[in-house]
């Protein structure tokens, strides 16, 4: 396809190593009616986005917990979370736990895990449609909410957690 020489150039052109990979491009034959051929770059596979949420937990109070970034993966952050929620009386198996993807939106975790109650942490009221402060329990749609920061400021700032509990308290009536 190239010669040596041109072949050679490639380092100085590209620092990063080339690859082609079979079956990435289709060969076509030019409009003009020319006989040469045309590479043309196919569209890449991409995974397809999720169209359902992923819910854990048993979901037999009907609670939702929606968490707006990756807090989850730290064993610190999670722990904490199953603390906050044993100390308003839930468990694993009372909630849904889902981790906000970017191609979906709050609402479609509401209609997935049919809440009655809701706490989202690191997620903007305004995004899933309630107008609210954060820490302030919030109603739309049949469903009672409390909008917190993330657990990462929850887990360091005394003053949050403060009102994050006095919001929890009005929520579940603790």
């Amino acid at each position: 396809m190239f010669s040596p020489e041109e072949s050679a150039l490639f380092p100085h052109i590209f620092p990063e190593t080339l690859y082609l990979i079979k079956n990435e491009f289709a060969s076509k034959k030019k409009q003009t009616g020319a006989q040469d051929d045309v590479l043309e770059a196919k569209p890449p596979k991409t995974k397809a986005a999720p169209t359902q949420p992923e819910l854990k937990g048993g979901n037999k109070k009907k609670v939702l917990i929606l968490i707006g970034d990756d807090s989850l993966s730290n064993p610190a952050l999670k722990e904490l979370l199953m603390k906050i929620l044993g100390a308003v009386g839930l468990t694993e198996e009372d909630i849904a736990l889902a981790v906000l993807e970017k191609t979906l939106i709050p609402q479609d975790y509401f209609h997935a895990s049919k809440c009655h109650k809701a706490v989202l942490f690191g997620i903007n009221p305004s995004y899933a449609g309630f107008q609210s402060d954060l820490y302030m329990v919030s109603s739309g749609n049949n469903i009672s909410a409390v909008f917190s920061d993330p657990l990462s400021k929850v887990s360091t700032d005394v003053n949050v957690k403060k009102k994050l509990w006095q919001g929890l308290k009005n929520l579940f009536g603790v």
